[in-house]
Parts: C-alpha cells; sequence; structure tokens
C-alpha cells in the first residue's frame, strides 16, 4: 500500500499484525467498506479478511456487521480507539517517575543513615501479611484505597473488624475488585459502607492508608511490601486509582443479585463502553434527530445486540423475561440512574431515566434486539416530554411488546 507504509509500520509498533494495520488504515481512508473490497484495497488475501475483521472488531478498533449481500467494516475513530492505549502508557510513565524519585529519596536516606532504608521499606512474609494490613486499616485516619485481585480480597475478608472500626472514625474505604470477584464471598464480606466498583483490567493488590503508606501485595506467594510515610509513591498510587475508579462500574445495586448475573452484567456494560458504542451512539442519535420522535432507529438496536452476542454475553433466551428485565433494570441503575420494568400483564415495558441526554438510548436498543430475537414484535415510542416527577429533566420510553 504505497504512501501508507509508514502508517502501517507504526500501527505494527503498537502491537497490530500487519494484515488489522493495512485493513485499519484502509478503512479510515475509504470509510466503510465489504470484505470484498476492503480486500481489494488492503492487498489482504480474501481468505484472510474476515478473521482480520474479527480481530480488528476483538480489539475495538472496527465495528462489523452483516447485510443480507455481505460483511461489512466501519472503523472505529482513531480518537476513540486508541484514546485507551494512551491513558494506559501515560499512567505507565507517571507511575514510573513516581517510583523512581521515591527510590532516589530512598538512596540518598540510606547514605545518610545506615537504618532509614529498614524505616521506610520493609517486606512482610506470608504470616504476617494479615496482623500487617489489619495494624495499617486500624491506624488510617482518613482515607483508604484498594485495588484488589482474588487474594487481596481474601486478606480484606480477615479484616472485617478492622474495616468496621475504621468506619466508625469516617475513613472513607474504597475499593476496585475484578468482575470476576463480583458478588464473591471475598467481596461479599466487606462492610456495606465499603464503596466497591469493578473494572475489567483490575489486578494485582495495592492499597494505599491516608496517601502515605502504601501496602502492595503479591498474590502468587502471599509476602507483601510496605513504603511507610512515602508519600510521593502514595500519591503515585492514588493517582493511577482515581483515574481506575472514574472508569470503572459501580456495583452497590448489584449486591444481592446471584455473582454470574452480576458478572454478566458488569461485562455487558464494560463490552459496550468500549466495543464501539460512542460511534453507533452518534449514528442514533443523527437519526431520532432526523425522525423526530427517536423512532426505529434503522437496525441499531440489532447491531448493539450484537456486540453482546459477539462476546458470549448476551443474556440466555431461554431465561424467563421478568429475569432479563430485572438485569436490564440493574444496568440501568449503573449507568444513568435509571429503571426498566414491566407491567403486570407483561405486556408493556417502560425503561425511563432522569438524565435526557439519550442515556437511555443503548439499552432501549438493545433490549429490543433482545425481544426480536425471541419472536416479540415491539412497538416503542419516546415520550415526548419529561416524566413530571423529574421536573425539567429525563427521559422515557414505552415499549409495547406481542408475541409472533
Amino acid at each position: 500500500m504505497e504512501g501508507e507504509s509508514e502508517l502501517t509500520v507504526s500501527l505494527e509498533e503498537l502491537g497490530l499484525s500487519r494484515y488489522e494495520a493495512r485493513a485499519y488504515v484502509a478503512l479510515i481512508t475509504k470509510g466503510t467498506m465489504s470484505a470484498g473490497d476492503l480486500a481489494f484495497y488492503s492487498e489482504i488475501p480474501r481468505a484472510k479478511i474476515y478473521s482480520t475483521m474479527k480481530k480488528l472488531a476483538s480489539k475495538n478498533l472496527a465495528i462489523t456487521s452483516n447485510t443480507k449481500s455481505a460483511m461489512v467494516c466501519t472503523a472505529v475513530r482513531p480518537e476513540d480507539a486508541f484514546d485507551g492505549i494512551i491513558h494506559k502508557q501515560i499512567q505507565k510513565v507517571t507511575a514510573m517517575n513516581a517510583l523512581v524519585e521515591d527510590l532516589k529519596n530512598v538512596s540518598e536516606m540510606n547514605r545518610r543513615a545506615g537504618d532509614s532504608e529498614e524505616k521506610r521499606y520493609m517486606q512482610i512474609g506470608t504470616g504476617s501479611v494479615l496482623p500487617k494490613l489489619q495494624e495499617m486499616t486500624l491506624n488510617a485516619e482518613a482515607s483508604i484505597i484498594i485495588t484488589a485481585d482474588d487474594g487481596g480480597l481474601g486478606l480484606l475478608s480477615g479484616c472485617r473488624d478492622q474495616l468496621l472500626a475504621a468506619q466508625k472514625k469516617d475513613v472513607r474505604i474504597r475499593c476496585i475488585i475484578p468482575h470476576g470477584e463480583v458478588c464473591s464471598e471475598s467481596h461479599r464480606a466487606l462492610p456495606r459502607g465499603v464503596e466497591s466498583r469493578a473494572s475489567h483490567s483490575a489486578s494485582g493488590s495495592c492499597i494505599v492508608f491516608d496517601g502515605t503508606d502504601v501496602m502492595i501485595l503479591d498474590g502468587a506467594d502471599g509476602r507483601g511490601a510496605v513504603f511507610e510515610s512515602a508519600p510521593t509513591l502514595g500519591s503515585a498510587h492514588t493517582a493511577i486509582f482515581e483515574k481506575a475508579w472514574s472508569e470503572s462500574i459501580p456495583i452497590d445495586a448489584l449486591a444481592d443479585m446471584v455473582p454470574e448475573d452480576a458478572r454478566q452484567i458488569c461485562r455487558i456494560i464494560s463490552t459496550t463502553r468500549t466495543g464501539g458504542l460512542q460511534y453507533l451512539l452518534g449514528e442514533m442519535a443523527r437519526t431520532a434527530s432526523r425522525n423526530g420522535d427517536g423512532g426505529d432507529y434503522n437496525g441499531h438496536a440489532a447491531r448493539l445486540y450484537g456486540l453482546l452476542e459477539r462476546d458470549g454475553i448476551a443474556p440466555d433466551s431461554k431465561r424467563p423475561l421478568e429475569e432479563v428485565l430485572g438485569m436490564f433494570d440493574a444496568i440501568m441503575q449503573i449507568t444513568c440512574s435509571g429503571s426498566a420494568c414491566i407491567d403486570a400483564r407483561g405486556r408493556n415495558v417502560t425503561i425511563e431515566s432522569p438524565q435526557n441526554s439519550s442515556s437511555s438510548l443503548p439499552w432501549v436498543s438493545m433490549l429490543e434486539g433482545y425481544l426480536r430475537g425471541r419472536g416479540y414484535a415491539i412497538r416503542t415510542a419516546r415520550q415526548s416530554s419529561p416524566p413530571p416527577k423529574h421536573g425539567d429533566a429525563g427521559e422515557r420510553f414505552h415499549m409495547r411488546i406481542d408475541k409472533n
């Protein structure tokens, strides 16, 4: 591909294969294309084009959909596709700079006093980690922030009394856990007042007390390391935590759900956030604007629901409709403080949100895609005026469902 070799080489350096790089450059150059056209313009063998398209979609660099005649592919805008990668690199560099600075301080202190390193850094054996964690929890005065994997959560479950004591002192405790640990026994062992969120990228265990004391846990062998009075290191880890906290999923609404349903909801929300949803939402908003009443979304329902099916996390079609509506209700609570409910006759579904920024649109469309897939005929109307209880804000959708 003449004139585009530098772009493809740069994309390969970011981790794309040669065919993926060629295909992405062709898509942002030519726009939406069928598999055949993409193979031609990217000079990829036709035998490889479908697997290349699927890999781009799995990496959230493109969106694929099937028409009656062919599979078509659309590139996710570069600023959306690579924004997450750029932020992760920035976070890594920031953390590395902070760590180097802290190590320089430790080295300088070591030259001045032979025992200063021992005071600032301490390795802890497996049998001593829990008592030290309990001690540091009791000594916290203002805040405890936690990133915990399954091993870290197991240790925290042994600190329940200390966490409760910290809460009585008005210590704010926040915890980020992996999707796979949502509603696990260790997660449910945490006191109710602990603010919890879930992130698909959460890994390892690190706890920062009052922004200055840091405990890092090694999940492989159960050992730990403590940095006491290390504000630079604490500040670096706090900045990383705050960024992850803002991008993670609040899970208070899932507290009473069975673990598998709660984890599936987290995967659904995460997939729609990273699977080209912003691109599809832009199309939906333009369609709603043209139609005036928000009408039929021109096939976006199936495409949005296809995101779930593609990743194997779509609700089971054999489940009772009420249970599926319960999952969508929890999703609405988490993403836009909304709700989804069905009337006693099982004929009308109401979806509403106190926000009026089309925040309900993706979930309305996904629910339509699910119901149509189960053989229901759907008629959806968007309420022209906001729900009265929300004053001048809010949006509401009424969905009439009939079995074909």
